[in-house]
Order: C-alpha cells, then structure tokens, then sequence
C-alpha cells in the first residue's frame, strides 16, 4: 500500500484500502481536528486492487490499479460509484501490475511498474504511451514500487527485491541511475515505501 500526504492548507491525508481491493480513500482534517472521510467504491469506478495514490493541483486524485493495469483520475471529494474523469488504461501504455504514483513539478506522472517506470504527459488518458520509460539492465530497478521527488527533482524509488533505493535525474530514461542506496549497512529489507523529508531551514 502507497499513501502520499499532501502538505499545506489542505492537510490532505490519501490512503489506500485494501485487502478491499475496489476501494480508495481520501480524507481530510477539518479544523477541529477531527477527520471527514470519502470513498470511492463499485463497478462503475475501474478500480481494480488500487496500490498507489496522489492528488495533483488541480484537485484530482489519481489511483494506479495492479489488477487491470491501469490508472483512473478523479475529482477531488467524488464518493460512491463514480466513474473517473479519465482513465489510462492500454497495450500502448506500458502499465504492466502497477503500484506507486507520483506527480513531478510540471505535472508529469510517474507509475511504478513490476521492472520499469513509466512517465506520462499531464492529463494523459485512453492507450496513452509514455512520454518516457526508465528500465532495463543499467537502471537498477528490481520490483520498483515507493517513489518520490527531492527538492532538486531528482526521483527515488525503493526496490522491494533489491533492497536498494535508486535515485534518477529529473527527465532520466532508461538511464543508469545517478546513485544507489543498498547493502547490508543500510539496513534496508524489502522497502516498499519512500519519502523525502527537506532539511530543516534555520528561522
């Protein structure tokens, strides 16, 4: 499960649920503190066994689904049966068990896959191809699934069965990565799951 917390006003917390596996939830902090759900569930919402989650700025919430290879966009707040606004979904998309995704500064969108990462233009949608992909022998990716960005949009990405984190330059495809974190001293095991937290800025 890939959840990503969305900082600022907001104080958005997205989170997966599974074993359900057809049901997203989102939430968000309401002033008392208390938290006001949604969830978004059924035939018609195209999920299949959803792993990863992001929200972008134009308030849509996007979900990679593994069982059907896909990934559905909606609006922020739908609950129920609804369908996506839009869905990538296709042989041409390059989607194969997807996990995590994450959303760069220029809206581009990352999906993990079982030995690739895939990258799509901002509102992709139908067999939509990626813009780019990072995979093969000199990428380093083994069972890829957490990712996320460092302030100088760098990406990093955990590899469950490598047990290693891979860090990739901002446009990067099919390249070496810029850096690996992995060996017994670093006690990584298995990691599905990354997050990067900026230094602290002096007041």
């Amino acid at each position: 499960m890939c959840g990503h917390a969305v900082p600022g006003a907001g104080r958005e917390l997205c989170d997966v649920k599974r074993p359900a596996r057809s049901v997203a939830n989102h939430c968000k902090r309401s002033g008392s503190g208390r938290h006001r759900g949604a969830s978004i569930s059924g035939a018609r919402t195209g999920l299949g066994h959803p792993a990863g989650i992001t929200l972008d700025g134009a308030s849509d919430l996007h979900v990679s689904n593994k069982a059907n290879n896909s990934v559905t966009v909606y609006t922020r707040g739908v609950r129920g049966n609804v369908a996506p606004r839009r869905t990538i979904s296709g042989a041409g998309t390059g989607l194969n068990n997807p996990r995590d995704v994450v959303l760069d500064s220029g809206g581009n969108l990352y999906v993990s896959n079982r030995n690739s990462i895939t990258v799509y233009a901002p509102r992709a949608r139908g067999n939509a191809p990626p813009r780019r992909t990072i995979s093969g022998t000199r990428a380093g990716l083994n069972d890829p699934e957490g990712m996320a960005f460092d302030r100088a949009g760098n990406l990093h990405v955990a590899n469950i069965l490598g047990n290693s984190v891979t860090v990739y330059a901002p446009g990067a495809t099919g390249d070496a990565p810029l850096r690996t974190i992995s060996g017994g001293r670093t006690g990584l095991n298995s990691p599905g799951a990354w997050s990067w937290i900026p230094p602290a800025t002096s007041t």
